[in-house]
């Protein structure tokens, strides 16, 4: 495979609060880079998502300016509602199993006021907070891994057939408490 050097960067991954660490030498022809971009979702080599974040509530609250447009200009409750979903709540759950579990207090606390915001200006039927995105789309994720077809299924432990292990363990436990009844007379 030939690799376009103009195209190449390098981030490399560290501890968030590494001792001794020291950033490697970098290449002459080849960028290394702190944050990079990758598929939508900022990728820190910190591990931390305060730039995937920020970008987020940036793009988010643009959003937030349109739906005020449209609700001066009369668009009922219901249809702002589904478009809040569309426009705002799908670009906060876009790869969110990948990067919620690097949010911080702080930047949950941020996307959390956020969202409240959304259900004080009426356009969310209740508040939601960032907790329970990341519950249900992990969930969803899981859901949908555990499918033959899914690209990540083959990561899951197989299924065993928990109703011979269920016979023998009964079994086992019947004939232990057999045996204490015996000891004891």
């Amino acid at each position: 495979m030939v690799i376009n050097l103009a195209k190449t960067k390098e981030l490399v991954f560290y501890r968030p609060n590494p001792r001794n660490f020291v950033n490697p030498v970098p290449m002459d022809t080849i960028e290394q880079l702190s944050v990079a971009k990758i598929l939508g979702v900022f990728v820190h080599g910190g591990f931390k998502c305060d730039n995937h974040v920020d970008f987020i509530l940036s793009v988010c609250s643009q959003r937030v300016y349109l739906l005020k447009l449209l609700h001066d200009r009369g668009l009922q409750l219901p249809q702002l509602h589904i478009i809040c979903q569309s426009l705002i709540v799908s670009r906060i759950l876009y790869a969110l199993p990948a990067w919620g579990g690097l949010l911080s207090a702080e930047l949950k606390g941020r996307i959390n006021a956020f969202l409240r915001c959304l259900y004080k200006y009426g356009f969310m039927h209740s508040v939601i907070d960032i907790e329970y995105l990341l519950a249900s789309s992990d969930h969803k994720l899981f859901r949908n891994m555990q499918m033959c077809e899914h690209c990540l299924n083959h990561l899951l432990l197989s299924r065993k057939n928990n109703a011979i292990a269920l016979r023998i363990l009964l079994f086992t436990l019947y004939f232990c408490q057999k045996l204490r009844l015996s000891a004891f007379l």
